[in-house]
């Protein structure tokens, strides 16, 4: 930081009340890290004394410290500073012909950084995977319409299905549902895959006490998920 404000300020004097230290030349990894130090001084402008650039010449020869200097010369050497896009990059980025708005426009004398990332990089943000009351909603619904086809397809009399049968049967479809792509949502974690265990045994229950309101009358189920326009005739026994 200082050696950045006395390149601005040339003229600059930096001075101080604490007691400068002295390097000295200790063992191997202490005299490096003072060698260090002592060559950022002279990136500020300061002189390194004769027997650091002996020493200097010492790491850079020795196979243990080689790498480890060069590693920390680059590391100081490194700027922050951006540098210009190259013609080509911004091709690839804007094309030829500008494209804009006056909400882009905006954007950009705001803040020209933000233009950047979501017109050139188009970065979003990342959706939260989280489950909604709609997706509980939606997955119990569409499970008890696919246990009323799996009946019908199977040619199984509803009324007549046991407690035993109903769990053996949604244990498989809810595996089945889980497969889905769509369904994904609800294995990422330990939260939502007990929230699935919650699921099941709700719809365990809802399903129970339908086939029970159906033993109890006299309706038979001819489909499920029929649209209104689609004409059923009732008979009247």
């Amino acid at each position: 930081m200082f050696g950045r404000i006395k390149r601005i300020f040339p003229e600059l004097k930096e001075e101080s009340d604490i007691i400068q230290k002295e390097s000295k030349v200790t063992t191997e990894s202490v005299t490096f890290e003072e060698l260090l130090s002592n060559i950022r001084n002279v990136m500020e402008g300061q002189e390194l004394k004769e027997e650091w650039i002996y020493l200097f010449d010492y790491y850079q020869n020795h196979p243990q410290w080689k790498e480890k200097l060069e590693n920390a010369m680059k590391g100081m050497m490194y700027s922050a500073l951006p540098e210009d896009i190259h013609q080509e990059n911004m091709d690839r980025l804007y094309g030829d012909q500008i494209q804009t708005s006056v909400s882009k426009l905006e954007q950009y004398a705001s803040c020209a950084f933000s233009y950047y990332l979501t017109y050139a990089l188009r970065l979003k943000e990342q959706e939260e995977a989280k489950v909604q009351a709609m997706d509980t909603g939606s997955f119990l619904h569409e499970l008890i319409d696919r246990f009323l086809e799996y009946v019908q397809e199977e040619k199984i009399q509803l009324k007549e299905i046991d407690e035993e049968q109903i769990e053996k049967m949604v244990k498989e479809l809810v595996a089945e549902k889980l497969k889905l792509e769509k369904n994904y949502i609800f294995t990422v974690n330990k939260k939502y895959q007990f929230l699935v265990v919650r699921l099941t045994k709700l719809l365990k229950t809802a399903l129970f006490h339908i086939i029970e309101s159906l033993r109890d009358s006299n309706f038979e189920i001819l489909g499920n998920e029929i649209e209104f326009k689609k004409r059923k005739k009732l008979s009247s026994n």
